[in-house]
């Protein structure tokens, strides 16, 4: 058997896609996700998600920074950061009040330190998330009574690849600089099915499957300057750009008598079947932060992120989403970095605040978001180690005038960094005489 270009591209991406699809749990109804190609469920890593997202132009030597790659230059250790998330919506509006939970592995990312000053990483994480099943039913007065059902399933993921070099330093100065690429692929399923109570007519139901599959790129600066003996200034800027992304789709409609029950349904005939190639368009991504770091002790950071997710097109359709753009300012506090005794001392706390416009519309009019976030890092080992329990909660919410609906949502997020140094003795390798 001949194996083309494109059939090993299809046999990967469904590999993929397989292991993306144990990170979910069970499937839940998140109405929103309807659109385009479902809610994004952002970049950040528990540790930026604690942060409210303000992560641009912060550096640590012992976590992997997703949102700008030039970060990764300062990495001072092997970095292995792995966490779970529990998602809760709750809907409120005068027709429907709910909520929907769900528990999935967030993301895995592995990071290394080669010398002083590069640095390279590797992460896989959910982008967008499409999961619905929505309905409505009514009369018509041709056809009598009638019953609609709409379902969706499936996402989008991204595989990423980043390497940083310091290419400038000097006593009170340095520049670093970080290019990567990700690998965007996924697989998403949306039915409708439509039954009608009058026996002369009959029911149909159409489905439509994209299968996703392309490569982007992404780029970083950070710059770094000594204001004084306890104050630093960190200066990052972050691009990602996708552009158009191969996508197959399959589009198929069908009339039926009675129940629809799979294979089992009794079909009239095919009304529409059809296989065909194109691209989705993805939205790029802009980001501009700084942050103060005092006596190390204490880290402000501010940031700016643009997404123009007004230019997603799905098989050259706009998918009509406005674009989302987002402020967030956060904190962290880390009262002794020497106290490895003492478990408080040694902990670190942070926070975070965002305001800014969503991806949704309502009525043609962007929807706004607001969040707010709090987090913890515990050490797990008393020597003085970096490796920590990360635990980090976020709650967002976003208002829609037109139907008086409000979304909730919560997300608990409970990871682990492991970054061993030199008092791990497990890291070293043992010598035998």
């Amino acid at each position: 058997m001949k194996f083309s270009f494109t059939t090993v591209r299809s046999l990967l991406i469904i590999t993929l896609i397989t292991i993306s699809n144990l990170l979910q749990a069970q499937l839940i109804n998140v109405p929103n996700s309807v659109y385009g190609l479902g809610d994004p469920l952002g970049a950040g890593y528990t540790v930026s998600r604690s942060l409210a997202g303000a992560q641009t132009a912060v550096v640590q030597a012992d976590y992997i920074n997703p949102l700008n790659p030039a970060a990764n230059a300062y990495l001072s250790s092997p970095v292995f950061d792995v966490a779970m998330q529990v998602r809760n919506y709750r809907y409120n509006s005068p027709a429907y009040s709910g909520t929907q939970q769900n528990t999935s592995i967030r993301h895995f990312a592995l990071g290394f330190a080669n010398g002083k000053r590069l640095g390279v990483s590797f992460g896989l994480t959910p982008y967008t998330r499409v999961e619905y099943a929505l309905s409505e039913s009514g009369t018509l007065p041709e056809t009598g009574d009638y019953f609609n059902t709409y379902s969706g399933d499936g996402g989008v993921n991204r595989v990423n690849g980043n390497i940083a070099y310091e290419i400038f330093r000097d006593s009170l100065n340095s520049i670093s600089v970080g290019l990567g690429s990700s690998y965007y692929f996924g697989f998403i399923e949306r039915s409708s099915l439509i039954r009608i109570s009058n026996a002369r007519a009959f029911n149909s139901r159409t489905a439509e499957n994209l299968l996703l599959g392309d490569f982007g790129v992404e780029a970083g600066i950070i710059y770094r300057r000594v204001l004084s003996k306890k104050l630093v200034l960190n200066l990052g800027g972050a691009f990602e750009y996708a552009g158009d992304v191969r996508t197959s789709r399959e589009r198929n409609s069908l009339r039926f008598s009675g129940q629809y029950n799979g294979s089992n349904t009794n079909i009239l005939d095919t009304v529409i079947t059809s296989i065909d190639t194109g691209s989705t368009t993805l939205p790029t991504v802009m980001r501009a932060g700084l942050a103060f770091e005092w006596n190390k002790r204490w880290t402000f950071s501010f940031n700016y992120e643009m997404s123009n997710w007004s230019e997603l097109a799905i098989f050259g359709q706009n998918q009509n989403l406005a674009d989302r753009s987002m402020l967030a300012i956060g904190v962290e506090y880390w009262p002794d970095y020497r106290a490895s005794n003492d478990l408080f001392e040694f902990m670190r706390y942070r926070a975070g605040v965002r305001y800014g416009q969503s991806h949704l519309m309502d009525a043609g009019n962007p929807v706004d978001e607001f969040g707010i976030s709090l987090g913890l890092g515990i050490p797990m080992i008393k020597s003085g180690s970096m490796t920590s329990l990360n635990i980090g909660w976020e709650f967002v919410q976003r208002s829609f005038a037109t139907t008086s609906l409000t979304e909730s949502i919560s997300r608990f997020n409970i990871g682990v960094i492991m970054t061993p140094n030199k008092f791990d003795r497990w890291f070293y390798r043992r010598k035998i005489d």
